[in-house]
């Protein structure tokens, strides 16, 4: 299946600079990307090492901890967080281009369990069949605080506080349940739609939005190359791809 319309993939080769095919073939773009984006970035990124006669290397991990590991002069071209203000605060730092900056989707939470049974909602969570509940460490990733906040305004986060296990990315907390080691979790829906695991999805209203950005490091290698793909991700073949995987359009979003 071809995502990338003809028309784009003019306009990314014209943003590329001159190249020989050997040349072509020896550039790498490197993407930090949040782990919930896995599913989308799957889909993608074949099609862009094709068309782009680049090789697209990609380290997912949780948002906060890409962060640092950018602050600390990692190589990634391209960073793609699931919390905007860990992007401006790069860009604040100098480590990161803000005019590249582009909320291009919205995350969604969802509630799996390590059975086919499904609580009606976050409520559901405070009863004793729930003896431990996997999410993601708020405390550098974004996942893990809409979690935190959404159990907060259900009024069920005292309850359920000492059940909570936490993964150190949100793919991680979604391990944790998968294999048996806690009876639920609060996760990307992205994926659980990838494993057409059965979920419930949580409501957007009970957490501040999550926002995908992304935005070109100043350690960008092929500036006009990671800008292209920074560009990509808001065009509607990449769209239509974030759609199936759960996520919400960044309409007027910044």
């Amino acid at each position: 299946m071809h995502l990338l319309r003809i028309s784009f993939l003019a306009g990314l080769v014209a943003l590329a600079p001159a190249c020989s095919t050997d040349d072509a073939a020896a550039r790498t773009l490197s993407i930090a990307a949040a782990s919930d984006l896995r599913p989308v970035l799957h889909e993608i990124v074949d099609e862009l090492e094709s068309e782009l006669d680049a090789d697209v290397n990609i380290v997912y991990g949780s948002s906060g901890q890409l962060r640092q590991q950018i602050s600390n002069g990692a190589p990634f071209d391209v960073f793609l967080s699931a919390n905007s203000s860990y992007v401006d605060d790069l860009i604040d730092a100098g480590d990161a281009d803000a005019a590249t900056r582009s909320v291009f989707a919205m995350g969604a939470l969802a509630i799996v369990t390590d059975t086919d049974a499904l609580p009606n909602d976050l409520r559901a969570l405070a009863a004793d069949t729930y003896r431990r509940i996997a999410i993601a460490n708020p405390a550098h990733a974004p996942y893990g605080v809409a979690a935190r906040e959404a159990l907060d305004r259900s009024d069920v986060l005292d309850t359920v506080e000492n059940r909570l296990v936490l993964g150190e990315s949100v793919a991680d907390a979604y391990a944790i349940v998968t294999s048996g080691n806690a009876d639920a979790a609060i996760v990307a829906r992205s994926l659980a739609l990838a494993d057409d695991r059965p979920h419930v999805v949580v409501a957007a209203s009970l957490h501040a939005p999550i926002l995908q950005t992304a935005v070109v490091t100043t350690m960008a290698g092929n500036v006009d190359l990671a800008t292209a793909v920074v560009e990509f991700l808001r065009s509607l073949d990449a769209q239509r791809v974030f759609d199936r995987f759960g996520f919400s359009p960044a309409v007027n979003q910044s």
